[in-house]
């Protein structure tokens, strides 16, 4: 039968079994491999606890900014669709342009730069068929008071995708909440996929 530990019984890391009661005590005495997995797992654990406890992660602020730039951009996009000025310029700081990056018929890289006055004018007003953007997948990265925002978009003609590509959108914390400074994209005609 089995002694318990308080009648002199150790239990070994093989798990035999030898009688320790007139034994002087043994400072050398391996503790059971069991009990010291245990003990480095409760550290560990506890460790870990008090790093979070120490250094929480601000979820809560990246959330709300992320929220609020895309809310900065859909508001845009719909002011875009709606050929609203006013919706448009809400989003953006007065000094903010836009550039459109392409490739010409021959493959050349070209570039052309708009003053965001001159580009929310030319899409401002009655058209003779709908045009919006549709954009999905923001990747937002926010570095104190500024902001950048890759987003893949469609930009639609009616009902048919004249073209396709990546936003870049380059934000500020203002007093009033997060304006675009700056838009930059890239546009192709082929491959593109319908999001709505």
């Amino acid at each position: 039968m089995r002694k318990d530990h308080e009648e002199g019984w150790n239990i070994t890391e093989s798990t035999s079994y030898r009688d320790t009661t007139n034994q002087k005590p043994n400072h050398k005495t391996k503790l059971p491999l069991q009990t010291i997995m245990k003990t480095a797992g409760l550290v560990l654990f506890s460790a870990l606890i008090l790093t979070i406890t120490v250094h929480p992660e601000p979820v809560s602020a990246q959330d709300s900014d992320h929220d609020a730039i895309v809310e900065t951009l859909t508001t845009f996009f719909d002011g875009f669709a709606e050929g609203d000025s006013t919706k448009m310029y809400s989003q953006v700081d007065s000094g903010a342009r836009l550039v459109l990056t392409f490739n010409d018929a021959d493959g050349n890289p070209g570039m052309q730069t708009f003053g965001m006055e001159q580009f929310v004018r030319m899409m401002s007003g009655a058209r003779e068929q709908p045009i919006k953007e549709t954009f999905w997948n923001p990747e937002i990265r926010v570095e104190d008071n500024l902001a950048s925002a890759w987003v893949e978009y469609n930009l639609w003609v009616g009902d048919t995708i004249d073209h396709c590509g990546t936003d870049n959108f380059q934000l500020f914390r203002s007093a009033d909440g997060w304006k675009i400074i700056a838009i930059a994209d890239t546009q192709q005609r082929t491959g593109c996929t319908a999001h709505y």
